[in-house]
């Protein structure tokens, strides 16, 4: 018999699928010294489109806005459905609450609702999470939000003025992701692309960090 699950297998396997598809693409935008958002976009069939944040990769990739400041998650995701896609009985799904300019995108081109999982904590106009949600998203919102602001201290320095905005709210959050740059836990991981695998050696320090922020 092999060794049961651990703490984060299990928290991961509870997560609908869709969540899962946007952390992995968050993740991968965190591997390329991105800003870590994923995004999704659904129908009753299942995932139709997925797209990470890449404004700042390199250019010439296979995303049409790539390199350009319209390259976030959720545009990228966005610009994979094809007008013969009927977006009315589609849903976009993101890591983090969309900008003011993804919100207008997908009030424009007609989605059906919009689900984030963590609230950016430096955009005072960013809309709450769903209320009476499912307690399991929770660590992974603190997740998501850590490996934003992780490379946000890490590529712009620590006082950039997101995370100084960010620490109004969640200042545990802010906290943490300073001192996973200053001991490079995470820079030195930046080839595990697994979700599971990049978090799980500061999985119980995320779930004291969600202490805090509840």
């Amino acid at each position: 018999m092999g060794s049961p699950p651990s703490p984060i297998e299990d928290s991961w396997g509870a997560l609908p699928a869709v969540w899962r598809v946007c952390i992995e693409q968050a993740v991968e935008s965190f591997a390329a010294r991105g800003l870590p958002v994923g995004a999704a976009v659904t129908n009753t069939n299942g995932v139709l489109a997925t797209g990470r944040n890449r404004v700042y990769d390199t250019a010439g990739g296979s995303d049409p806005l790539q390199r350009t400041a319209l390259a976030h998650a959720e545009m990228n995701a966005l610009a994979k459905i094809g007008t013969d896609i009927d977006l009315a009985v589609c849903d976009l799904w993101t890591t983090h609450s969309p900008c003011s300019m993804c919100r207008a995108a997908a009030q424009f081109v007609g989605v059906r609702a919009v689900h984030h999982l963590a609230r950016d904590p430096s955009d005072d106009a960013a809309p709450p999470t769903e209320p009476d949600r499912a307690d399991e998203l929770d660590i992974w919102a603190v997740a998501v939000n850590v490996l934003f602001l992780h490379n946000v201290a890490w590529v712009a320095g620590p006082e950039n003025p997101i995370l100084v905005a960010s620490e109004r709210r969640e200042p545990a959050t802010v906290a943490f992701a300073r001192s996973l740059v200053r001991n490079g836990s995470l820079i030195d991981r930046l080839s595990i692309h697994d979700p599971v695998g990049l978090l799980d050696p500061i999985w119980d320090d995320l779930l004291e960090v969600a202490s805090h922020r509840s």
